[in-house]
């Protein structure tokens, strides 16, 4: 009985092993979540702290959630949150909208005065 005891536990111990050793770094540990947090604040670092995470044995599957966070992040703030925000803020009178500028460029003629090649062409018995 003994025997059979030591051997459960040996073999539960190793279970358990082995679980902390491929589970080190899960979704809900904090070096995670302060990657998601970096890539909301600062979108270049969640990405970088994803490049990071990717190289790391064993951390890919979190790095490539970073980086998906990031990019997802970075499009929706630049497509959707920065036009609602510009809008709102001139709305609001904190911003002013640029005005659009038409440049009316001279169109400048040939000023070069002397002979033209065509000129000097048939001139020359050509």
């Amino acid at each position: 009985m003994i025997q059979n005891y030591s051997y459960k536990q040996e073999m539960a111990n190793q279970e358990q092993v082995q679980q902390t050793q491929t589970d080190k770094f899960k979704f809900f540990k904090k070096w995670f979540w302060a990657g998601i947090v970096m890539a909301f604040l600062y979108v270049l670092a969640g990405l970088v702290y994803g490049i990071l995470l990717i190289f790391e044995k064993g951390h890919r599957r979190e790095g490539l959630v970073i980086i998906a966070f990031a990019v997802a992040w970075g499009a929706f703030s630049y497509f959707i949150v920065g036009p609602w925000l510009a809008d709102y803020l001139i709305e609001k009178g904190l911003f002013v909208r640029p005005a659009v500028v038409q440049q009316n460029i001279p169109v400048v003629q040939n000023q070069v005065s002397g002979p033209n090649i065509s000129d000097i062409l048939n001139s020359s018995g050509r």
